[in-house]
């Protein structure tokens, strides 16, 4: 990336990811920590997530520093060990249960495909309607870029076809014929 693709969530992203990095912990254990889904944490990593302050500093409070802090490309990351001690602390601090989020949307690679071998995909479905026979069938609270995401990776991806939609913020999916 040239300095001029640069920009402050990119430069935030490198800094959040490095951190991260440095703790040693997943995407999704640390989503798991601040209470969001994985797919926030990558989107922000990918400096495609302008987010506010408030979430700015949750974040850095999770790894010890000040919001400042996180986004200084001169300030030192802190050792492995403070950074564990640090997301221990604000986990327990905040009575988060490590669970959250899994229980949430528990297998949900295995509902989907219990979903792909019924007649539900036989017609094109919006992500909308897949998240609504999800709930239905499963009880499942799913986001719709959730279902995305699985839908596109293989071998899902294989078994499905995609057809973009003009003007929709959602892509149609069926079995392939």
């Amino acid at each position: 990336m040239s300095e001029k693709e640069k920009n402050v969530r990119t430069e935030y992203a490198g800094r959040l990811k490095a951190y991260r990095k440095k703790a040693n912990i997943s995407q999704e254990a640390f989503a798991t920590a601040i209470a969001v889904y994985q797919p926030y944490i990558a989107s922000v990593e990918a400096g495609g997530l302008s987010i506010g302050i408030d979430k700015q500093e949750e974040i850095a409070s999770c790894f010890g520093v000040r919001y400042y802090q996180l986004g200084d490309p001169d300030f030192p990351i802190p050792s492995r060990e403070a950074l564990w001690g640090s997301i221990e602390a604000y986990v327990k601090a905040a009575g988060i249960e490590i669970g959250y989020l899994k229980s949430k949307t528990p297998g949900l690679a295995s509902f989907m495909d219990e979903l792909l071998q019924s007649d539900f995909f036989l017609e094109w479905r919006l992500v909308t309607e897949v998240v609504a026979e999800l709930m239905d069938r499963f009880g499942l609270e799913v986001v719709p870029m959730r279902v995305s995401d699985i839908l596109n990776q293989k071998p899902r991806n294989l078994l499905i076809e995609v057809k973009k939609v003009p003007k929709e913020r959602f892509n149609l999916y069926r079995l392939k014929r």
